[in-house]
């Protein structure tokens, strides 16, 4: 078998010929750079360049080795260029130029990605998104994004790989918000003062003879209690959302003597509506960096 020899190619957007310096990918990219630029943009580089040089091969260009992929590089070398910034539609790439500006000593894009990342499409993936945001010490973009995680059952087996890629002390703190928005709501819904369906059974107050058990209210308030973690609520809540968990079915029931109203319905769905809305809705400002 003939060895066929690999084929090293300039990238299209990186190819000044008058450029000193040559960046060599993994991937068999190249890019041509003006050492200025770098210094000005890189504390690495900058640092990098006060080093006796040596070009290869004695041609004029300094040829570097980089441990980045064509497409990081590209995404990285283009915030600093002044060129039209790259498409950040992927965590993944956003997470390997940020990687990239933190070795390289760039807070330029580092600082672009802060803007970007609690945007879309970036924050459909909020759990990446908040442990970035954590490492980093971005304080409200990691609250911005835990919000976004309110709706996730943070136990299914589809977030495993994310959240094992957080610092234990911030996965913590967004379990902590998740399990204390359920303990609230279970506070909440097992109010006498704020429910009256939480007393115990007694007499109708219309007709005084049947006896009123609140069997419907229980059921429901436990398949909500229950379901917290697994089909949690958002940061908020129209009536329509109320409506769709079936509240209707519960708050219509009877008297089974006289068939009247055991609740007045829109009196509670306001009290549902502002239970969930009032519970803790992003983790606390400390984080870890």
């Amino acid at each position: 078998m003939t060895a066929t020899a690999t084929v090293e190619k300039y990238h299209p957007d990186f190819d000044d010929t008058s450029a000193d310096v040559v960046l060599c990918t993994p991937d068999h990219d190249r890019f041509r750079v003006h050492s200025i630029m770098l210094k000005l943009v890189s504390g690495w580089f900058r640092t990098m360049f006060t080093l006796p040089q040596s070009a290869a091969d004695g041609s004029a260009d300094i040829v570097l080795d980089v441990d980045e992929l064509s497409k990081v590089l590209a995404g990285l070398l283009t915030m600093v260029n002044g060129a039209a910034l790259p498409s950040l539609d992927s965590i993944d790439l956003v997470e390997g130029i940020l990687n990239a500006a933190e070795k390289y000593d760039m807070p330029g894009p580092m600082s672009i990605i802060r803007k970007l990342i609690i945007s879309p499409p970036l924050i459909s993936t909020p759990l990446r998104v908040y442990g970035i945001s954590c490492r980093f010490g971005w304080v409200e973009e990691a609250k911005i994004a835990s919000t976004h995680t309110l709706t996730m059952d943070l136990c299914a087996a589809e977030h495993l790989d994310d959240l094992g890629r957080m610092h234990g002390r911030d996965l913590a703190r967004l379990m902590l918000l998740h399990r204390h928005r359920r303990d609230r709501l279970a506070a909440g819904l097992n109010d006498s003062d704020v429910f009256s369906a939480n007393k115990p059974p007694g007499p109708c107050g219309t007709c005084v003879k049947s006896q009123v058990v609140h069997s419907s209210w229980g059921t429901m308030k436990g398949a909500w209690i229950n379901g917290a973690e697994s089909c949690p609520f958002d940061a908020s809540l129209t009536i329509d959302d109320l409506l769709k968990r079936s509240v209707i079915d519960v708050l219509e029931a009877t008297c089974t003597g006289c068939s009247a109203p055991l609740y007045k319905i829109s009196p509670t769905l306001s009290r549902l509506k502002t239970l969930v809305d009032d519970l803790p809705k992003s983790v606390e400002s400390q984080i870890s960096k």
